[in-house]
């Protein structure tokens, strides 16, 4: 059969990844001359692995399966050691030969992945990418034809079935079943995007083992999820929970002459380490390093000391010839590098952002300190290394003055990028269990959401929109924290919108009735203004028009409340989101178009009343040709007609009067401010 004629020459491009491209090694070197903070970190793993058998073994026998795909999530909190048992079964599997290592994030969502050898995925942190995760899975096991194994291991500190979960199985089963239903590409397979097949195979594994150990079964008994494609079902998972089982006394004890030995002299005396507070490998591996270095410390006071004790030997290699900054621009500098992990030529320009290093030797200074403390991968042309092990940057985040005034400068500053702003997110998010790091979070999101949720929209490959939705999760979730709620009502609704452009109108349906709820609880008509426009909007796109006309109304009510108050400019956009959702289905509908004509008109007042007057004449110009009503038609004209004097287009106000003779005047006040 031949091409339909727009096909004919057109020569299709496939995209081509092979997943070993897609991973960073587990492991890596001690930078020479380092800090005392890189001994922590678990890819350069300088205290040996200790423990954890149980859990290991569980994981040696997950990867050993036969069957082709199936996934793990290993949870714990920060510090319980995941990311280091990740990365010692990583470093097990390559030695017989896989391919194994973390993956890189955002994740790309590639047109086909050439799986070369057995795979172990290892995810950190996977909530905000469920669903770019979920196409992958969907991706690699859809009729997967191909012998070689694929193996997810997702490490979180959420529960293993939460939310992010059912997100990640809802994805794969989505981009399975479109896989399902196309047609067969030139092997007789099924394809996406020209994505290879992987073979059909047994279910994979529902292990069991030690203390902190479970099978999840099948992918379909998540709660929500039925009627999977079959190749999901039958995919197998295993959670290990490493915070089922901490240390015990004896476990410490040898973590702690371990990590003494490999820091420096066995000769040493250990720490105390009896407090259940140690009941993370990480915190005593730190008290080992604070007890070498002189200073035994309790629990609680671990993480404050060792910054700064950190923070005083950061200032020994300050470049010579510079004056040192204060403590307060050190800190500062050290958070920008750990949430943006910028290059260094894009490090001199972000640098700006930071109100202590703003002339031009300061911050070439601050560069050069920086980039021999945080030296990162790739030499001089890769990205700074972020401050680790995350528990550690997380209390440093915490313990940074003028974080929030930082954040919000780092977002605004011309240099930086959709890549700046996604790391951000994604770690102040990790990091808002600390007060003054969720502190910094709101501010972010209330001040910028509406920027934020733009921008998403306009890179989706940056996959920006699933890091924003992450962050405000737990913000939106917030009934009786630290969230005012104006604030709270005013990000449900940009939320709802931000989700009705993206086709979730039901998503955003349980949004703004949230909102709407919380509402009835204050007494600020622009919130609820603006509430039940999104609301009408939303329910107009569920196709409920009845329903959607009777929430614009409301809002219409409630908008006349803040003009005769004086308050012309809060009614602008509860009134421009009411029109919006009215122009969606008043098409064709007498009734429903003298709504839109009203609605056109009150905006057009409210704008002109706002000093806003050249958009006050497109909404006006665009009332002219949308309403049917002549008399409604005229007063728009009339409006118009103002407006267009206002701007010195004279030719076409004396075109509206003759268009439009003796149609209604503008608002009084407009023609008082007019003849002053």
């Amino acid at each position: 059969m031949d091409r339909p004629p727009h096909r004919l020459g057109v020569k299709r491009v496939v995209e081509v990844h092979s997943l070993p491209s897609l991973l960073r090694r587990a492991r890596e070197p001690l930078p020479p001359d380092c800090p005392d903070w890189p001994l922590l970190v678990p890819e350069h793993a300088v205290v040996p692995f200790l423990g954890r058998r149980e859990e290991l073994a569980t994981l040696r026998a997950w990867a050993d399966d036969p069957a082709p795909l199936s996934i793990a999530v290993l949870t714990g909190r920060g510090g319980t050691g995941k990311t280091r048992l990740a990365g010692e079964l990583c470093t097990e599997l390559a030695e017989v030969g896989w391919d194994a290592g973390f993956l890189t994030t955002p994740y790309p969502c590639a047109t086909r992945l050439d799986v070369l050898r057995p795979t172990l995925l290892a995810v950190d942190h996977p909530e905000p990418w469920a669903a770019a995760i979920g196409e992958l899975i969907g991706h690699l096991g859809a009729g997967q034809r191909r012998r070689r194994r694929v193996r997810i291991l997702l490490l979180t500190r959420e529960p293993a079935d939460g939310e992010w979960w059912r997100r990640l199985v809802l994805a794969a089963a989505d981009r399975t079943e479109h896989r399902a239903n196309a047609a067969p590409d030139a092997s007789g397979m099924p394809s996406v995007g020209g994505l290879p097949g992987a073979p059909d195979g047994p279910g994979g594994p529902s292990l069991s083992g030690g203390p902190g150990v479970s099978g999840m079964g099948d992918l379909s008994s998540l709660p929500g999820v039925g009627g999977l494609p079959k190749e999901l079902n039958e995919l197998g998972s295993v959670t290990v929970r490493l915070d089922d089982r901490p240390l015990t006394p004896a476990e410490r004890v040898g973590h702690a002459a371990a990590a003494m030995r490999a820091f420096a002299s066995p000769r040493a005396v250990l720490p105390a380490v009896d407090d259940p507070g140690y009941g993370d490998p990480l915190r005593v591996h730190l008290a080992a390093l604070m007890r070498l270095r002189g200073d035994d410390v309790e629990g609680g006071e671990l993480l404050s000391r060792f910054l700064m004790y950190e923070q005083q030997q950061w200032m020994t290699v300050w470049p010579d010839g510079h004056e040192p900054v204060d403590a307060v621009t050190a800190r500062q500098a050290v958070a920008l590098v750990t949430l943006t992990t910028p290059t260094r030529q894009e490090l001199r320009e972000l640098l700006s952002a930071v109100p202590g290093s703003q002339t031009y030797d300061r911050g070439l200074a601050l560069g050069d300190w920086l980039a021999r403390l945080f030296p990162g991968r790739g030499g001089p042309r890769g990205r700074l290394a972020p401050l680790g092990p995350e528990v550690v940057a997380e209390q440093f985040l915490a313990e940074t003055e003028g974080l929030d005034a930082l954040v919000l400068a780092v977002h605004d500053h011309p240099a930086r990028s959709a890549g700046h702003l996604l790391r951000m997110l994604d770690v102040l998010r990790r990091s808002s269990e600390r007060p003054a790091v969720r502190s910094a979070l709101l501010s972010l999101l209330t001040a910028r959401l509406d920027g934020l949720l733009e921008e998403a929209a306009a890179e989706p490959s940056a996959r920006l929109g699933d890091q924003v939705e992450a962050a405000l999760r737990p913000l939106l979730g917030d009934t009786d924290g630290d969230v005012e709620r104006g604030t709270l009502v005013r990000c449900l609704c940009v939320y709802a919108r931000s989700l009705l452009g993206r086709q979730r109108a039901v998503e955003a349906l349980a949004q703004v009735e949230r909102a709407a709820d919380l509402c009835d609880e204050l007494d600020e008509p622009v919130g609820a203004a603006m509430t039940y426009a999104v609301l009408g909007a939303t329910l107009a796109a569920l196709h409920r028009p009845h329903d959607a006309l009777e929430a614009i109304a409301w809002s219409q009510a409630e908008a006349t409340a803040l003009m005769r108050q004086g308050r012309h400019a809060d009614a602008v956009r509860p009134l421009g989101e009411a029109v919006a959702a009215l122009e969606r289905f008043a098409s064709g509908d007498p009734v429903l178009m003298g709504h839109l004509a009203n609605g056109l008109l009150m905006l057009g007042d409210a704008l002109i009343e706002a000093g806003r007057v050249l958009e006050a004449s497109v909404v006006l110009h665009r009332g002219t040709r949308v309403i049917e009503d002549d008399r409604f038609r005229a007063v728009a004209q009339a409006r118009l007609d103002f407006c267009q004097t206002e701007l010195g287009h004279h030719e076409e106000a004396e075109q509206a009067r003759a268009a439009a003779p003796g149609a209604y005047e503008p608002p009084d006040s407009a023609c008082r401010r007019a003849h002053r």
